[in-house]
């Protein structure tokens, strides 16, 4: 089995965002919007941060209280929108129960949603405009995809997940790379019978380990792991990937697979957002 190494490929992305950057007197700006302080979304922004340092993006991170109200959020969102010096925009998500995150995501400019969540942007994947953003993690996978030379072209891909920010979103791209996509979820029976038909299998469950057995894949599979579970202070993902070891013709680890592209394909929507503003 290949090993899919995120990090290599995420380097080089950045590396050639860097010299991109680097070429023109003004820079990029990215903001961050964090209510409250979620552990894990602190650690996502500081991912974020050291990436967007390396290329040359001005970061800033706006911390808002965790009783946070959605008016009050959405007025930030709109100073955000009409400053001139930011060109990309991010609410940390998961947001506190009371605030509504349909009016959140709505309230970004689509020309600074880098996140790729305005409905705008979801609109132009579901069509295949490129002239939108596509959501990171997705495009990410596909770009693992290609760089391991795993093209989904006229493969059988099974998507485990159907959340709005992996699962549906990438089926549709996926769909439009001319790939025949079956997605599952939790109630999907007889799994073990469809994922045993995967040319590509893509987990987006958040269960450690839960694909463990050979006998759920085909010989030759390729497995595409974006689950992220804490055990035991032991980052896992969804499947147990030694496991696979003589069966799977590549697989991503976690961590240091799909994680690392998630970031670059950000950063990247980022400076195509800068570009469209420097036109």
């Amino acid at each position: 089995m290949k090993l899919i190494e995120g990090n290599l490929l995420a380097d080089k992305i950045q590396l050639q965002l860097k010299q991109e950057v680097v070429s023109f007197k003004s820079k990029p700006g990215l903001a961050v919007i964090l209510v409250g302080e979620n552990p894990a979304s602190l650690s996502y922004i500081r991912q974020k941060n050291k990436a967007a340092d390396k290329i040359g993006i001005n970061f800033q991170t706006i911390k808002l209280p965790a009783k946070t109200n959605t008016a009050k959020l959405i007025q930030t969102i709109q100073r955000l929108n009409r400053d001139k010096k930011i060109h990309g925009i991010i609410v940390q998500l998961p947001l506190p129960s009371q605030i509504n995150e349909t009016l959140i995501l709505n309230a970004i400019d689509p020309s600074k949603d880098v996140d790729g969540f305005h409905p705008l942007n979801r609109g132009k994947v579901f069509l295949n405009d490129e002239t939108g953003f596509a959501p990171c993690t997705p495009k990410g996978i596909l770009k693992l995809l290609e760089y391991s030379k795993c093209s989904p072209r006229g493969k059988h891909v099974v998507i485990v997940g159907r959340s709005n920010l992996v699962g549906k979103p990438l089926a549709v791209m996926l769909i439009n790379q001319q790939a025949t996509v079956t997605v599952c979820n939790s109630q999907t029976r007889r799994l073990k019978q469809i994922t045993q038909t995967a040319d590509i299998f893509i987990s987006a469950m958040g269960q450690s380990h839960f694909f463990k057995n050979p006998a759920w894949f085909k010989k030759g599979v390729v497995l595409i792991d974006v689950g992220f579970s804490k055990v035991k202070d032991k980052i896992c993902g969804d499947i147990q990937l030694e496991k696979f070891k003589n069966l799977a013709r590549a697989g991503t680890p976690v961590p240091g697979g799909v994680g690392p592209l998630t970031v670059a394909c950000l950063m990247e929507n980022v400076i195509k957002a800068w570009g469209k503003n420097k036109m």
